[in-house]
């Protein structure tokens, strides 16, 4: 009910609206620059797949549990180590408090365990909503292989398509 296709230019305006573009943020006391209610269903759906059953044939379920072991193992590489400094830094000069496990853990070039289990919810999230709108423009308007923007134009190879492609398929084909 929150997302217009019609209105979205693409799969990345459904995500800013959504509030899962990292580079958005909300300062309190001003307008939010995205839909909170859609925020925490995003939230909800992430969680949702992170409980599914792979071996049921929960596709988002998949991916989740794939980001997760990437995570994972970036994180073990230190490949987020100035993240975790940063962040650090800057709970240190905003005065924030946090836990000395909290500090341990940025301080070693790690992120938390919590963070990382986040940022696959939000991958898995952002793939469902990037084949909700590719799936709704499709029906709406009879597109067939919508691309996002960055296979088509910035260079990314790897594309995922929508679970159930001859579902789709047939219902454009009237069938």
């Amino acid at each position: 009910a929150h997302i217009d296709v019609s209105k979205a230019s693409s799969a990345s305006a459904v995500w800013n609206f959504a509030g899962l573009n990292p580079d958005i943020v909300w300062v309190k006391g001003k307008k939010r620059p995205y839909n909170a209610r859609l925020k925490t269903l995003c939230w909800k759906c992430g969680e949702s797949f992170k409980r599914l059953e792979i071996e049921k044939g929960a596709f988002y379920a998949r991916l989740y549990r794939e980001r997760k072991e990437l995570e994972v193992r970036r994180n073990e590489r230190g490949d987020f180590a100035e993240q975790a400094h940063k962040r650090l830094e800057e709970c240190t000069r905003m005065r924030r408090s946090i836990s000395d496990e909290q500090r341990k853990i940025w301080s070693s070039g790690k992120l938390q365990p919590v963070g990382l289990d986040r940022r696959a919810m939000r991958y898995a999230v952002k793939i469902f909503l990037g084949h909700y709108y590719e799936v709704g423009r499709a029906l709406l308007y009879g597109e067939k292989d919508i691309k996002p923007w960055i296979i088509v134009h910035g260079g990314h190879r790897d594309y995922i398509p929508p679970p159930n492609q001859e579902l789709l398929k047939a219902l454009l084909n009237g069938g």
